[in-house]
């Protein structure tokens, strides 16, 4: 991997959360993982025994690619700098990054469980019945 010179004027970021990283210069390899379990409800519950990451999501093995083509590639940078003027992100989220610079390697991994506890029994007629008369 080639070094180059990083030269940045500004950077204005909103959020950087869940795993991710800025880096501003060069990296050789660079590892991101997140997990979360998200959790959504209509009506408010809270349960003591909530909150497991046991769900086949967060441990099922994930395949990597097997590369069997070769890949030549030519690079010329007429330029030893990365010169970046001005840049504005509103977020970084889940295992991602933002980098101004050479990275060799990059392994970003996100894995996310989405639970929607709905109410069954709902009498929905009544709802609608309600909504007509008060408008």
């Amino acid at each position: 991997m080639e070094k180059r010179l990083s030269i940045v004027d500004s950077v204005n970021i909103s959020s950087i959360k869940d795993g991710s990283v800025v880096e501003i210069g060069d990296s050789f390899n660079v590892r991101l993982y997140s997990k979360a379990l998200a959790v959504q409800r209509e009506q408010e519950l809270f349960l003591e025994n909530e909150g497991s990451f046991h769900y086949p999501i967060f441990y099922r093995h994930i395949p990597n690619p097997i590369i069997t083509e070769r890949v030549f590639m030519a690079r010329n940078n007429e330029c030893p700098k990365i010169e970046v003027n001005k840049v504005s992100i509103f977020g970084v989220s889940t295992s991602t990054v933002f980098q101004i610079g050479s990275t060799n390697t990059i392994h970003s991994e996100a894995r996310v469980k989405h639970i929607r506890h709905l109410i069954k029994d709902r009498d929905t007629s009544q709802e609608v019945e309600d909504n007509n008369n008060h408008s």
